[in-house]
């Protein structure tokens, strides 16, 4: 967490990860400032390849297909 440097606000700044309640990872990416940037990962029980999202300041430009099970 940083502070936003127009606010003043605590954000959201640098890779953040989230896991499941049995330690697999669910998600992955960046934040800058508040904002998602860069490629985002989420992975899925039973799916071998994690699905991708690519934001740009926090717009999403572009994501991979919906893995199927």
């Amino acid at each position: 967490m940083v502070r936003h440097p127009e606010t003043g606000k605590l954000v959201k700044h640098g890779v953040w990860r989230t896991w499941n309640a049995d330690g697999t990872l669910n998600k992955e990416g960046r934040y800058v400032l508040g904002v998602q940037d860069g490629v985002w990962k989420f992975w899925y029980p039973g799916v071998a390849q994690p699905i991708t999202e690519t934001y740009k300041m926090g717009t999403k430009i572009s994501d991979s297909a919906t893995p199927k099970r």
